[in-house]
């Protein structure tokens, strides 16, 4: 009975202490700081993959920064390592199919990627999503080119009446293929800052200032 007691303790002590550790090893971690932006990754349960966010705050306002994100033709101006993008079809305002290549440094393959992105805006905080899921197989895969087959992000943009809006960009990928660790970390770490740093850096030269998004409630 003793025995039994005690196995029973253990039991519940590696449950509780698996438990623990899986879920503070999936929380957000702070890893990289530049200014008024942080970057964070989390890792993803049964799977090497990682997710990472980054976040900042910028005077601004939602159809500025909306318009900068559906603008995809300059995105080779603002994001990281990005070569060619293009919006390949309108379903409506709110929903559209977006395409994009990336160009790493060598001798890493050039990737590509192809997704539905759409926008949502809450009615309570006026607070706005843009999210943007995979579709690999839309389109024919380009030569010398590897097709990314799993990729999820999100932008939340959160008004306030100050004039400033609080930036959150979320990106969870599979690049496929075979990739060096170094460039792993360095996707991770540099690449989602570089672009979150492009993206500020277009907002302060004004050229999107006067842009309105007719569909959009600004706070």
């Amino acid at each position: 009975m003793i025995l039994k007691r005690i196995l029973s303790t253990l039991l519940c002590l590696v449950l509780i202490s698996g438990f623990c550790y899986s879920q503070s090893d999936y929380e957000w971690k702070l890893v990289k700081t530049q200014g008024d932006i942080k970057a964070y990754v989390k890792k993803l349960p049964n799977t090497k993959i990682k997710s990472v966010k980054v976040e900042t705050t910028a005077i601004t306002s939602l159809s500025e920064l909306v318009s900068i994100i559906k603008d995809a033709p300059r995105h080779p101006e603002w994001v990281y390592l990005n070569s060619k993008s293009q919006t390949l079809d309108t379903i409506n305002q709110q929903n559209w199919i977006f395409y994009g290549m990336s160009d790493p440094p060598w001798p890493i393959s050039d990737r590509d990627f192809v997704t539905r992105a759409s926008i949502t805006q809450d009615n309570f905080d006026q607070s706005v999503q843009i999210i943007s899921v995979g579709v690999p197989d839309y389109i024919p895969e380009v030569d010398d080119c590897i097709r990314v087959e799993f990729v999820h992000s999100k932008w939340l943009l959160i008004p306030h009446k100050d004039g400033t809006v609080d930036i959150t960009f979320e990106l969870t990928v599979d690049l496929g293929g075979r990739i060096p660790s170094w460039f792993i970390n360095l996707a991770v770490t540099r690449g989602p800052m570089q672009t979150m740093i492009g993206l500020i850096k277009t907002v302060n030269d004004d050229c999107y200032k006067n842009c309105k998004v007719g569909y959009l409630t600004e706070l």
